[in-house]
């Protein structure tokens, strides 16, 4: 048996972070990379 953990993770349902989230995430990792290559 799955702990509910490990199917939350795979199944996150209405506990899955909102887009606009996931993109300010990966917009600041762009900034951040073109930060440290100057």
């Amino acid at each position: 048996t799955e702990r509910p953990s490990k199917a939350g993770f795979l199944n996150p349902g209405p506990q899955r972070p909102p887009i606009q989230h996931v993109f300010h995430v990966s917009a600041t990792a762009h900034l951040i990379s073109i930060a440290s290559s100057g």
